[in-house]
C-alpha cells in the first residue's frame, strides 16, 4: 500500500501567498521530488468560493491555505525521506515562509484507490 504524507501551510496574509506559492512550485517541491522517495506530489490551494465562500476549519478566513500531498510507494520510502531529507528541506522552506504561517503534518496509509 502507498503512504500519503500531508503538509498543510496556512499563510496569514494574502499578499504573501503568491511568493510562497512560487517558492513551493519552483524550488521546494522539485527539491523534494528529486529525493526519489515519492511517486507523485500534489500541491493545492483551498478555494472556499467553490463551497459558497465557506472556508474549512483549518485556519481563520483571512488565511490562504495550501495543502501538499506526497505519495510514497512504501513506508520505508516515507521513513527514509523523513529521516534523511526532511530536516534539511524543512530548514530551507522555513526561510521562505512568510511570518505567522501555521504548518501541520499528517501521515496516511492508503486503504483503497479508485481510478
Amino acid at each position: 500500500m502507498s503512504f500519503v504524507y500531508e503538509v498543510n501551510v496556512c499563510v496569514p496574509v494574502k499578499e504573501d501567498a503568491g511568493a510562497f506559492q512560487t517558492f513551493m512550485s519552483q524550488k521546494h517541491l522539485p527539491d523534494v521530488q528529486s529525493t526519489g522517495k515519492f511517486t507523485s506530489i500534489r500541491f493545492t490551494i483551498e478555494r472556499p468560493e467553490a463551497l459558497g465562500g465557506k472556508q474549512t476549519e483549518v485556519a481563520p478566513p483571512s488565511f490562504v491555505n495550501f495543502r501538499t500531498l506526497f505519495i510514497a510507494s512504501s513506508e520505508a520510502d516515507l521513513q527514509s525521506y523523513l529521516t534523511d531529507h526532511a530536516p534539511r528541506l524543512r530548514q530551507d522552506a522555513i526561510k521562505h515562509m512568510p511570518p505567522g504561517c501555521e504548518v501541520s503534518r499528517r501521515v496516511w496509509e492508503t486503504v483503497k484507490e479508485w481510478y
